[in-house]
């Protein structure tokens, strides 16, 4: 096994996104390894979907692995009573409502499996992969960093042959415009082929098709008993057809693919040179760090309270040591096999 080069810094592709919205943010998450209780709350929900996709899709061609209501359900025992956002806003408040994580786990993937059945056309060749990279530096003979990251899921289509990186996400809504120009869509792009052809996961001259992201929106559709016409619409008292009907899977889920060509892999890679470099003038010198303060910092970030002290030089550090714990962030990928 090889383990990562001490010289280099590890890169991933989240702090690339948490470095670009705000550098300091960036050092308190990725250099100062601070975690919030509630952003680790946050987290908890994504992960066990994942965890169930994971066993589900576990490699094996077109052999399907556990359960995945019952890997959720063992995952969400202890804490799966805490509320969230349904999905769902209050006809008379026009407040959301909210349901147990634990219901609106079930809800979500007893729909996924509902719509797409087991995937029959999807032989998996690997599930939550762990890749390391060097990435080489805008000079001659140099090295930037060494970019990791974890691909959710390789496969091969059985209609017609194409490999496919799947990227499983659970999101508020179903946006996809974005995903042309996602780091993490371009990063894996443009570093998966060489990758999985040096570790013989794919043939030597075999190529990926694209990223396919595969959305699940956080959503429980509420009980709905109204009665229904032949045609499984809903009906309302007088026997007439409801404007008000359930939300149908389009609305649930979508499968969205991403393609990128040879000059944008080219891109993808010069870029994340360019990020490393900036990242380590800010390492070597604390006085460049600076904010990024926008009207998202009081909702879309962990950071807002601790930053408002830290803004006053008042007493930050110990509002740091009771609101945050310190974790690794890059402790999954201390030791891996590195390309």
């Amino acid at each position: 096994m090889i383990t990562v080069a001490e010289s280099l810094p590890i890169i991933r592709t989240s702090e690339r996104r948490d470095f670009k919205r705000c550098p300091q943010r960036w050092w308190w998450t990725w250099r100062d390894g601070l975690k919030s209780h509630d952003t680790a709350r946050a987290l908890w929900f994504g992960t066990g979907i994942h965890l169930a996709l994971e066993h589900f899709y576990a490699p094996g061609g077109l052999k399907r692995g556990r359960d995945p209501i019952k890997v959720w359900r063992n995952y969400a025992a202890d804490d799966g009573l805490i509320t969230m956002p349904s999905g769902q806003v209050n006809d008379v408040t026009g407040t959301p409502e909210y349901v147990q994580a634990l219901t609106l786990g079930e809800d979500m993937l007893s729909g996924y499996f509902e719509h797409y059945g087991k995937d029959p056309h999807v032989y998996v060749l690997a599930a939550e992969k762990d890749f390391q990279m060097i990435i080489p530096g805008r000079k001659a003979g140099t090295d930037a960093c060494v970019y990791a990251g974890k691909w959710d899921l390789l496969w091969r289509d059985e209609t017609d042959n194409a490999l496919w990186l799947s990227d499983h996400k659970t999101a508020r809504d179903l946006s996809v415009k974005h995903l042309t120009l996602d780091d993490q869509a371009g990063s894996y792009w443009a570093l998966a082929g060489q990758f999985l052809r040096a570790n013989k996961l794919i043939g030597p001259k075999e190529m990926l098709k694209g990223i396919e992201y595969n959305i699940l929106r956080k959503y429980s559709p509420p009980i709905d008993d109204r009665p229904m016409d032949e045609n499984g619409l809903r009906l309302n008292m007088n026997g007439s057809i409801s404007k008000r009907q359930p939300k149908g899977m389009d609305y649930r889920y979508l499968r969205e693919r991403v393609h990128r060509t040879a000059k944008e892999r080219q891109s993808q890679i010069r870029r994340i040179a360019v990020e490393a470099e900036a990242m380590d003038r800010m390492r070597n010198d604390r006085e460049l760090l600076y904010k990024n303060p926008t009207s998202d910092c009081s909702w879309d970030c962990s950071f807002f309270l601790l930053c408002e002290l830290h803004e006053r030089q008042s007493d930050y550090e110990e509002y740091k040591s009771m609101a945050y714990r310190v974790e690794d962030p890059y402790a999954d990928h201390r030791e891996a096999v590195m390309l």
